[in-house]
């Protein structure tokens, strides 16, 4: 039975790997765009993306040791603070998007 559950641990491990390669990207993307032009909109991609970073590293890491540690109590307010600060994550990242997004197509009709 211990195989089974190194098995699944491993097996865990390599998903939880594999949905934070695509977060990685993306901010290694924002990194590089923040440091090419310093403006807000590079500023509110990068915060967006390093904080939707920290609150999946969350989820993936610190959640199941909360379960596994029998206090069941406080998970779900672990829950909803985690869950109110990747809802301000995702809006700060598509705020920056939609400044991004005005700008190209300001620059683009201006040069039309």
């Amino acid at each position: 039975m211990s195989d089974s559950m190194n098995l699944d641990d491993i097996i865990r491990s390599f998903t939880n790997v594999l949905i934070l390669i695509p977060h990685i990207f993306v901010l290694l993307i924002c990194f590089y765009y923040l440091i090419r032009k310093q403006a807000i909109d590079s500023i509110l991609l990068t915060a967006g993306s390093l904080i939707s970073l920290f609150c999946i590293v969350f989820n993936i890491f610190i959640t199941p040791m909360l379960i596994n540690s029998g206090n069941m109590s406080n998970i779900s307010l672990y829950f909803g603070v985690v869950a109110v600060i990747s809802f301000i994550a995702t809006f700060l990242f598509a705020i920056g998007l939609l400044i991004l997004v005005n700008r190209v197509f300001r620059s683009r009709n201006a040069t039309i």
